[in-house]
């Protein structure tokens, strides 16, 4: 999952990525998606920062599109408070152009299962999932 949104993030696509999370926090996707761009090791960041933060600039550049990354707590989300969300993020001024819901089987369905479907069929809003 995180490689597709890296990849929508990159040119000539340069989307915003709207990247949810129903088991990682926030910290643990984005330390992810930083050894992705920079190609470094976890262990690299801690040992040698200044490395880092040098190949972390030079990638980032390559990367235009925005990135907001949500966790919502397991079983919590549904999908009415899913689009809500997404409208609070557009009034914010982060224009979703791909969502990444990670993990949806985990999403709160009032045991329907249906809903789910139902409602990643219709997509959110405009946006493509």
């Amino acid at each position: 999952m995180l490689n597709l949104g890296m990849a929508a993030r990159r040119q000539p696509l340069a989307k915003g990525v709207t990247y949810i999370s129903l088991e990682m926090p926030e910290v643990q996707v984005f330390a992810r998606c930083c050894c992705r761009i920079t190609k470094l090791h976890a262990e690299s960041v801690e040992k040698t920062p200044e490395e880092f933060d040098r190949v972390y600039n030079r990638e980032i550049a390559k990367y235009p599109g925005a990135l907001h990354i949500k966790t919502f707590g397991s079983g919590t989300l549904q999908i009415s408070e899913l689009r809500s969300y997404l409208d609070h993020l557009d009034h914010r001024g982060h224009e979703t152009g791909l969502l990444i819901v990670d993990y949806p089987q985990i999403m709160y369905l009032k045991n329907q299962i249906w809903e789910l479907n139902a409602g990643l069929r219709q997509g959110v809003g405009d946006v493509p999932i």
